[in-house]
């Protein structure tokens, strides 16, 4: 459970608040930043887990958050699920990518940790780089099949990174991560040198699709 006694949030707030890009007043952003993925995020990171995430909030009085988590959740449960729904064979894509590496480059801790659950039924061993600067070493000294590169980041940022990357290595599927997805965006990470492009919040099936059509 989270709680505190700040500003609170309505009850016609609360029907948008866990939808991705939206926050209970558009104010917030001017004047503390962010994007309104903070809790879109954490509740796709609690209902990969099989958890609820739920809120209790008094305009002017506080709001708390609480969510529960079943600790008996298994992999083997999440595995049967994502082959029930997904159109790819997961047996084969963990079997074409055992022993292998991706590099996962993300400066936003709770993203990394969305990132590697999502990814967790491959069963692939995944290195994290906290920005560009750290990507380009890491790419330079190491062997990697897949790359997934944020595009907002601290140092040196995706799209710099993958120029920099690019002019050294060539063959390395890039698949860039990003809150903005207009066409613009996407033509500028492709302009950049990255292989393909996929919106945050990353959906499970669209991450599995997308290593599957460059893997394969």
């Amino acid at each position: 459970m989270i709680k505190d006694t700040g500003i609170g949030i309505t009850p016609e707030q609360q029907k948008n608040l866990f939808i991705a890009f939206s926050q209970a007043d558009n104010s917030i952003t001017r004047k503390f930043g962010g994007t309104g993925l903070g809790l879109a995020i954490s509740k796709q990171l609690v209902e990969m887990m099989g958890g609820e995430i739920t809120l209790k909030s008094e305009r002017d009085k506080g709001t708390e958050f609480t969510f529960t988590i079943p600790l008996t959740y298994s992999t083997e449960k999440l595995e049967k699920k994502i082959e029930e729904s997904a159109d790819f064979d997961l047996v084969k894509l963990k079997a074409a990518l055992y022993g292998k590496k991706i590099l996962l480059v993300e400066d936003n801790r709770i993203n990394q940790i969305v990132a590697k659950k999502t990814l967790e039924p491959l069963s692939i061993s995944i290195d994290i780089a906290e920005n560009g600067l750290q990507a380009v070493e890491k790419m330079k000294n190491n062997t990697y099949s897949l790359v997934l590169m944020d595009i907002q980041m601290p140092e040196l940022d995706g799209l710099q990174a993958t120029e920099q990357i690019r002019m050294f290595d060539n063959d390395t599927v890039i698949i860039g991560m990003s809150a903005h997805a207009s066409i613009q965006d996407t033509e500028k990470a492709i302009k950049s040198g990255m292989n393909d492009y996929m919106t945050k919040p990353i959906k499970q099936k669209t991450v599995f699709l997308m290593i599957s059509e460059y893997i394969f």
